[in-house]
């Protein structure tokens, strides 16, 4: 389970929660521009663009070279991808001919190595195959789908039994299954959604009483489904504004990302509120922010509020 934001209203933001019944051991690392990346069917490659991202802690060994297995990143071009569950609905096939091949734990850190901006993430990816080889004999392929984001805009990267699709994201938000298709149809059903007071609709003639604040957003869903946490986190995104002076002290230069984090907490899940068949408690095992304008990458895990900063 998890969540992606992507918010370009008050500069460039890009976050995910990852909510997990466990912790990865994840550690934010960084990759140096020029530096050799094997590739299990497209070869070695240097890295065109440095990008910083959270990883396991675990590597795949290559010809003596360690490679971590990235869940999310950003590049010195400000593009950003996160890697989020898919579960019943990511089809990886063999080995193709006359396509990129790329393993589903490759797809981060080949388009953050080699991509600058959406477009040529679009381009890159015009007939690639994401294959099912695993990680690892521990790690075996996680069935996924990948949101991609620079300044302007996002998409999501499904490859399903249908094939490898590419969506425009306008909403800039993307969670689990199903797929970004539902997730868009259902959006319809929640369109009437306001910040501001509700106009009386249902009968017209008799004075209801607007008995609290709020009103307008009766129907949110408060629950962690995916497709409810895509809903919420569409109407925080579009409904956040900048703290007023009134709300901050002066001189604080991180408004901007005081308003994505709080959007992006919106959809983080307590330890307990889920629990897996297997009856283990799921949370928010760690929230991410990267400022595209900054080239900053920010997180803090659940256990540690403390927003740690790394620059790239």
């Amino acid at each position: 389970m998890c969540t992606a934001i992507f918010d370009n209203k008050f500069g460039g933001f890009f976050g995910r929660t990852l909510d997990l019944e466990y912790s990865l051991g994840q550690e934010v690392i960084k990759t140096e521009k020029g530096t050799p990346l094997s590739f299990m069917y497209e070869g070695e490659i240097n890295a065109r663009f440095s990008y910083i991202g959270m990883a396991h802690r675990a590597r795949r060994e290559v010809g003596g070279e360690k490679i971590p297995l990235y869940f999310d990143g950003m590049n010195e071009c400000g593009l950003a991808v996160a890697a989020l569950n898919f579960f019943g609905f990511a089809r990886y096939n063999d080995r193709a001919e006359r396509c990129r091949n790329l393993a589903s734990f490759e797809v981060v850190p080949y388009l953050l190595s080699s991509c600058g901006n959406v477009d040529c993430v679009r381009k890159l990816l015009s007939c690639a195959n994401i294959t099912a080889d695993a990680f690892s004999e521990s790690l075996p392929p996680t069935p996924l789908h990948f949101m991609v984001a620079d300044r302007e805009r996002s998409i999501v990267i499904e490859q399903t039994a249908k094939g490898l699709e590419i969506y425009d994201d306008p909403v800039g938000v993307m969670t689990n299954s199903p797929g970004f298709d539902y997730h868009m149809l259902r959006l319809a059903d929640y369109s009437a959604l306001s910040a501001k007071p509700p106009e009386n609709t249902l009968c017209e003639w008799v004075d209801l009483p607007q008995y609290s604040r709020g009103l307008g957003g009766v129907g949110l869903p408060g629950d962690f489904s995916s497709s409810s946490r895509f809903i919420r986190a569409v109407f925080l995104k579009n409904h956040t504004l900048m703290p007023s002076e009134a709300f901050v002290q002066k001189g604080n230069e991180s408004l901007a990302l005081d308003r994505f984090l709080h959007i992006i907490s919106g959809v983080s899940v307590p330890l307990g509120c889920i629990m897996t068949n297997k009856k283990m408690p799921v949370c928010t095992v760690y929230t991410s922010a990267c400022d595209l304008d900054n080239l900053t990458y920010h997180y803090f895990s659940y256990s540690d509020r403390t927003l740690r900063t790394f620059r790239l």
